[in-house]
């Protein structure tokens, strides 16, 4: 994604035309921050997404995920109960930019918006308390991406 591109799609997600999610950890309400794992102390997916054929990921850790696509947003939030035992379902929430722009996930391909990251991102809704991890669609949507990628 070129710069030009980038900064309209900023412009679009400021302006309400498009989207975006974050699939994760339970329990956060609109307004609040999502922040990287460094801050939170959080399990990063860093290990797991390496182990899925994400090579080039640098700085998991320091940054928030989110996706222009809910279904991948929701299948997240699915496997955030995989990575997670015993500490509840992931939820889905649709995340809002502050004063940050989007940072190109080097990771996933852009057809035309997949991924990307951020320094934080505030909650705007919650769009689903508790997704089923065991939800076939959501495992479906994971291999789905894992094939783009690879």
């Amino acid at each position: 994604m070129d710069p030009t591109e980038l900064r309209s799609l900023n412009d679009q997600i400021r302006a309400g035309r498009v989207r975006l999610f974050h699939g994760g950890f339970p329990g956060l309400r609109p307004g609040e921050f999502i922040l990287p794992p460094a801050q939170t102390g959080a399990t990063s997916m860093k290990s797991d997404s390496e182990r899925a054929g994400f090579h080039r990921i640098t700085t998991a850790a320091d940054l928030v995920y989110v996706t222009t696509e809910r279904s991948l947003g929701a299948a997240a939030a699915a496997y955030w109960a995989k990575r997670e035992p015993g500490k509840g379902r992931g939820w889905l929430y649709r995340v809002e930019l502050d004063e940050d722009d989007l940072i190109p996930d080097d990771d996933l391909p852009r057809g035309p918006f997949v991924s990307f990251q951020l320094p934080r991102a505030r909650i705007g809704a919650v769009l689903d308390r508790g997704v089923d991890p065991d939800n076939p669609r959501h495992v479906r949507e994971l291999q789905r991406l894992l094939k783009l990628i690879a």
